[in-house]
């Protein structure tokens, strides 16, 4: 279901730019956050990101960085009678610990999509005091807020 896959990628989006080890759909050596390679301390960072796909199951993900991923070249490839397009803000704050990926800290994803569905998410580390480890997304990270128009927090 296209609103299944489009949540789902509220996590990825998360792993995929911010560069946190620990899935191979996402992440992967070349992952980094722009500016930060090398950065050492709690950064607070923020980007955009603009994710598409058609009930054929054709994608299109720009990462906000550079980066493109997705069965077609473009959005315009997508079938426009059945495409749903969702823009992504994404939030976060940290240690990179001197690495380009995010070490501790939180992230937030806000996402928009031109159905009208949103969804909101929040991803913190377990030195943050709203861990609990009930929701494990990845590593040392947990789901602390999953909310989705109409459904409330799904976690």
């Amino acid at each position: 279901m296209k609103i299944q896959r489009i949540a789902a990628g509220t996590a990825a989006v998360a792993l995929a730019t911010l560069g946190v080890a620990g899935t191979a759909h996402a992440a992967d050596d070349s992952t980094t956050v722009p500016g930060h390679q090398g950065r050492d301390g709690t950064v607070v960072g923020h980007y955009t990101s603009l994710y598409a796909e058609d009930d054929a199951g054709d994608w299109y993900w720009d990462l906000g960085d550079g980066r493109v991923m997705g069965t077609v070249d473009g959005t315009d490839e997508l079938d426009p009678d059945t495409v749903v397009t969702c823009d992504y803000q994404v939030i976060y704050r940290g240690d990179f610990g001197d690495d380009p990926s995010l070490d501790d800290g939180w992230i937030k994803n806000n996402i928009r999509c031109d159905d009208g569905t949103t969804y909101n998410s929040t991803y913190v580390s377990s030195e943050d005091p709203r861990y609990t480890g009930e929701h494990p997304i990845w590593g040392t990270w947990d789901i602390v807020v999953s909310t989705v128009s109409g459904q409330g927090n799904t976690v």
